[in-house]
């Protein structure tokens, strides 16, 4: 018998694959959106991918039992070169065709979770109903920790579960594919139904306590869709309708779900922010702006409105909607691109739900975490959830590979494509060592955001220089460490730790602007470093451009007008504070203007 003929085991699931390594590999797959390092600068992104990675590295060592499709390989091969092109087209290449902090929009990303869904796919026939139910009671209880305010990230939130996956939204995302997946069990017999009524009472609970009204939604729709797919019976129609009621009752109950569900301000913001993204898209309609410099772009289109619902201090990094966020990226021929193959997913999706049980629950998954991206920005967590059960749903199974039997050895054709999967695997272990770097410069720079808060400068410094070593690839490092450094300047300025605070977030600011020229924050940063060094004949133009970049965010008046009054031109100095005080009433610049001897009507 060989070694690949012992790995499969047909008894009650003809083909099933058993192997501790490939079964290893799915537990790290599907975990990977829980993965968090608090000690990070962001404890919920690059740790899922990680873990991810390194879940594929095992799977791809493994012999396939199934591959992707051919279209899906195919399509994303075009929207990676349509990507490449308009990277390259940009203001900032490098840095876009790298992706930047924290979309991480970029050509790496794209082919990370291509990977990942091809690892996915390969595991095709590991059970994955147990590994679900075991990923959803972990979740709940990391859920319910948050809940009683001992998360995994303390104070990473107020009100909602915001330390578990990241926010309450990408929460209820993962926990509506968990849900789905297992929901088909639900009808089966004995452990296996235990099983999944376990798990899937535990990712509901998860959704409801998420307060994601997306996921409650897709969570209810998609489990009545699943259940009466296995048949129209009785016991179906009672499964489906006691599971629906349930998720009605425990939402009401939960005073912040119940609150959510009246809400409607979150809507009307966010019909805003795509009908200004549509006026970017319209002024860059074939190459778009490049990958990840929404950010910087978009600045310049903000309305008071949209403002006002952010709020003056919240930077909109992505449009909240991934077919807008396709077209800022890569203009028209990446979206249309997009939605080709997104058509031919869609489709693929919906056949193999219908006609394969075994894969309705993964397929219904990525149906409903693509319905979330088009109302929600993009994460990692999701992004990764997205992929693992996309690889699953669309995988082609081994007979049409060349094997006539799950357990027979490859056909003649199949030993050449092993140097290919052993090079992905190569490739993937290399990320996976990046990526190990990449952490370590995080905590770093958490520890240089903290240190510079806590008026540590001296040691805030060197940490941002260690984590810039750490990730040197990385041009975001310098444009994170710089404000706290330069907020400290401006509170202790002219003293000695305020001046060399002053110098060191100038420099942070000149180091990311070197990539990023068009960043009206780090622009602004750079200013006020300049004004605590008492140097506001170079600080005006600065402000000039970050206030020209950002028309309707008030921090750039304020600070334009301190250099007005620096440089003597006191009337300069009032029509920038009054116009401060105008996009947000209750902004400083009103006691300034007091001080000024113009006090705001």
């Amino acid at each position: 018998m060989t070694t690949s003929d012992t790995r499969t085991a047909r008894s009650g699931d003809r083909g099933v694959l058993r192997d501790p390594v490939a079964t290893g590999s799915l537990v790290l797959l599907v975990g990977a959106p829980l993965a968090v390092l608090p000690a990070a600068y962001d404890p919920f992104g690059l740790p899922v991918l990680l873990v991810a990675v390194v879940g594929a590295v095992a799977a791809w060592a493994l012999p396939a039992t199934a591959r992707l499709p051919r279209w899906l390989l195919v399509g994303t091969a075009v929207m990676a070169a349509l990507l490449v092109v308009s990277a390259l087209a940009g203001d900032t290449p490098v840095p876009s065709l790298v992706g930047r902090w924290p979309r991480y929009e970029g050509l790496p990303l794209l082919m990370v979770l291509l990977a990942v869904a091809g690892a996915s796919a390969r595991l095709a026939r590991v059970p994955v109903r147990t590994v679900a139910a075991v990923v959803s009671v972990v979740l709940l209880g990391l859920t319910l920790l948050d809940v009683a305010g001992v998360g995994p990230v303390p104070g990473a939130g107020v009100g909602r579960v915001e330390s578990v996956v990241g926010n309450a939204t990408d929460l209820g995302a993962v926990a509506t594919a968990l849900a789905l997946v297992l929901a088909p069990g639900l009808l089966a017999a004995g452990r296996e139904r235990a099983l999944a009524a376990a798990g899937t009472a535990a990712a509901v609970l998860v959704v409801v306590l998420s307060g994601s009204r997306t996921s409650l939604v897709l969570t209810a729709v998609g489990v009545v869709a699943l259940l009466l797919l296995r048949g129209r019976g009785r016991r179906t129609w009672g499964v489906a309708g006691g599971l629906v009621l349930a998720t009605g009752a425990a939402t009401l109950v939960v005073p912040a779900t119940r609150e959510r569900l009246l809400i409607t301000s979150t809507g009307s913001g966010r019909v805003e922010q795509w009908r200004l993204t549509l006026d970017l898209v319209r002024d860059h309609p074939w190459l778009g702006v490049g990958p990840s410099r929404y950010v910087d772009a978009f600045a310049a289109y903000e309305s008071p409105a949209f403002v006002d619902f952010t709020g003056v201090g919240t930077v909109a990094d992505s449009p909240h909607s991934v077919p807008l966020q396709i077209a800022v990226a890569g203009g028209l021929p990446l979206l249309v691109a997009g939605l080709v193959v997104a058509a031919l997913a869609v489709r693929a999706l919906v056949t193999v739900a219908r006609r394969r049980e075994e894969v309705a629950g993964p397929a219904a998954a990525t149906l409903a975490l693509g319905a979330v991206l088009l109302v929600n920005p993009t994460s990692l967590p999701v992004l990764v959830a997205g992929a693992v059960w996309a690889g699953r749903a669309l995988a082609v199974p081994s007979t049409a590979l060349g094997w006539s039997e799950p357990s027979e050895r490859p056909t003649a054709s199949e030993p050449s494509r092993r140097p290919l999967d052993l090079l992905v695997a190569t490739g993937l272990a290399v990320v996976a060592t990046a990526l190990v770097a990449a952490l370590v410069g995080d905590v770093r720079l958490a520890d240089s955001v903290d240190a510079a808060e806590r008026g540590r400068v001296a040691v805030a410094t060197v940490r941002a220089d260690d984590a810039a070593r750490w990730r040197p690839w990385d041009t975001d490092v310098a444009r994170l460490a710089a404000p706290p450094l330069a907020e400290e300047a401006a509170g202790t300025a002219p003293s000695p730790t305020g001046l060399t605070a002053a110098r060191a977030a100038e420099r942070l600011a000149r180091d990311g602007l070197t990539t990023a020229p068009d960043d009206p924050r780090t622009l602004v940063v750079l200013g006020v470093a300049l004004l605590a060094q008492d140097r506001p004949d170079e600080a005006l133009p600065v402000l000039d451009r970050a206030v020209a970049l950002s028309p309707e965010r008030p921090d750039g008046y304020v600070q334009r007008a301190v250099a007005h009054a620096s440089t003597g031109d006191l009337a300069g100095a009032r029509a920038d504070l009054r116009r401060a005080v105008g996009i947000d009433p209750r902004s400083a610049a009103r006691r300034l203007l007091r001080l000024l001897g113009d006090p705001p009507g």
